[in-house]
């Protein structure tokens, strides 16, 4: 499996590139022990903390930001955990990742959060209460920062790109009319 996603960097002015891909590729695909992250929807976030812990309610989130960022998630989500002010671990330090909900649809828990990042480390589903080493598929949404961290848990390693308005110098794609956003990690579990 790939999946598609965008690169997280929050001072990047394009969001939402095709993010939803992730969860709706692993559904269509029937994984069910699988997590992704991060996802960028401040409004979502709020109405998970609107619905509170264990709620259960109908939400829209992802694609939001422009005509590039493909179609956004409808579906029935139970909220698992809310973080304000939530973090995750770069080397030593710290990452902001403002108020944060992991809800789950399906078999899949996504980590949704308020202040735009890319994945670093793995509290950013450990603090939530999701243990990506016990999962079957993990996906995060990162650049490059993440390998250090996701790589001691993942057997493989895959990076592709999503559809979107900035190039990828690092791409193979030569053939599009666009550009595309790098990278997207797919890490299989031992």
């Amino acid at each position: 499996f790939f999946f598609q996603a965008e690169d997280g960097i929050r001072d990047v002015a394009v969001t939402g590139v095709q993010t939803c891909a992730l969860p709706i590729s692993l559904q269509k695909r029937g994984v069910r022990d699988a997590c992704v992250g991060p996802l960028w929807d401040p409004i979502a976030v709020k109405m998970c903390f609107a619905a509170g812990e264990g709620g259960e309610f109908q939400l829209r989130f992802g694609a939001k930001m422009n005509a590039n960022s493909g179609e956004p998630i409808d579906a029935k989500v139970r909220v698992l955990k809310l973080l304000k002010e939530a973090w995750q671990s770069f080397g030593d330090a710290r990452d902001p990742m403002g108020d944060t909900a992991a809800i789950e649809i399906d078999g899949i828990a996504v980590v949704l959060n308020t202040l735009r990042t890319q994945a670093f480390g793995v509290d950013l589903f450990t603090n939530l209460g999701i243990d990506p080493a016990k999962k079957k598929v993990t996906v995060v949404k990162s650049h490059n920062h993440f390998f250090a961290a996701f790589s001691k848990i993942a057997t493989e390693v895959h990076r592709t790109t999503a559809p979107g308005p900035l190039p990828d110098r690092k791409s193979t794609r030569l053939n599009s009319s666009h550009g595309y956003i790098s990278y997207a990690v797919f890490c299989l579990k031992k």
